[in-house]
Parts: C-alpha cells; sequence; structure tokens
C-alpha cells in the first residue's frame, strides 16, 4: 500500500492500546525497533492483553503490505519506557 508514494514498510507506525499502553516505531516494519510506553500502574496482565492487542492490530491491519518483507514479530527490538505516575 502507497500512501503520498511511501512504502507502508517506511511509514511511521503508531498505536493506542485499550490499556492505556502506547506503541510507536518509526517504520511499520520494525526494523528499526519498538517503543512502548507502558502506564505506571497497570497490572502484568493489563499489559500483556496490550501487546497482544498491538500485534494483533498490526498482523490484521499492516503486515500483509509489507512487500519489502517483515522479519517476524520474534524478531522486534523493543524499548520499554515507563511512564511516572500524575
Amino acid at each position: 500500500m502507497l500512501i503520498n508514494n511511501t512504502p507502508m514498510c517506511e511509514r511511521k507506525f503508531g498505536h493506542n492500546c485499550k490499556n492505556g499502553t502506547e506503541i510507536k516505531a518509526d517504520r511499520c516494519d520494525f526494523k528499526t525497533g519498538v517503543t512502548v510506553i507502558k502506564p505506571a500502574n497497570i497490572s502484568d496482565v493489563k499489559f500483556c492483553q496490550d501487546i497482544s492487542e498491538f500485534s494483533s492490530f498490526h498482523a490484521m491491519h499492516i503486515r500483509d503490505d509489507l512487500h519489502e518483507g517483515f522479519c517476524g514479530y520474534d524478531n522486534i527490538s523493543f524499548t520499554i519506557e515507563t511512564c511516572k505516575d500524575e
């Protein structure tokens, strides 16, 4: 899929999950890694739900348009940042 003549793999990725986790990446193919912004008081279960939601969203809406290839979900480099209480 091309938007503004930019292949899907080169487009920025962002997803806000149901339980408040924010996912960002410079590329939709995740070659440069993924940043996860974890809410301070999220439970482990809700955090796992959010990661599952993010990967399912990507698989359903983006992965098929990565015609230049995708390394697979088990090869993503994650950086997790925890938000401080406000």
